[in-house]
Parts: structure tokens; sequence; C-alpha cells
């Protein structure tokens, strides 16, 4: 599953996401993208996922899951914070199981 995130991104952040794809088992890889929302960074991770579901992450710490077939700036999930279960849970969408609920959620 493709991550794509804006540039100057913690790396705290990133590495928690990563941590909840790898939980669930899901494959991902990682590209550093331009400066642009987290809903058009997720949009495009969608589209150059073999699973049609990509995460934008913002260098706020925001993130974005979406699904190819969802309309533009619509994303599946978005969460203000990103974590491990923003990972998690784009894994789980792909996988159909659901959701886990975050810190605060």
């Amino acid at each position: 599953m493709p991550v794509l995130s804006e540039k100057g991104t913690g790396e705290k952040v990133l590495n928690d996401i990563f941590a909840g794809l790898e939980e669930e088992g899901v494959p991902f890889f990682h590209i550093e993208g331009a400066e642009c929302d987290v809903w058009e960074l997720g949009r495009h991770a969608a589209t150059l996922s073999p699973l049609d579901v990509g995460i934008g992450v913002g260098k706020d710490g925001g993130s974005a899951i979406c699904h190819i077939k969802l309309a533009r700036g619509s994303p599946y999930l978005f969460e203000p914070a990103s974590g491990r279960t923003t990972g998690q849970n784009a894994a789980r969408l792909v996988k159909g199981m659901p959701f886990k609920k975050g810190k605060g959620v």
C-alpha cells in the first residue's frame, strides 16, 4: 500500500503508520511528495496501489485513507492526528475488517 507524505512530515508519525500496516500484515512503500493537501496525496496514493487504497499524510500529522473508487476530495477516512490506527485502519479497509478506534475517539 502506498503511503505518500508531504515534505516535512515527522518521522514518528510515519513510523507509527508503518507499524500499523505491518501489524495487519499489509505491505507498503513510502514516497515523500510535493506540498499539497492530505486528500490529494491519499487520492494519488490510491491510484498507485494494486489494492486501490492509499494513505496521504500531511506535515501537520493529519492523514487521509483514500479508495480509488471514491470521488476526489472524499477520503474514506480522515484522521486529524495520525498514528498506528491510521495504518491499521487502512489495512483493515483492504481486508474488509472493522476499523479500530484511535485514542480519544
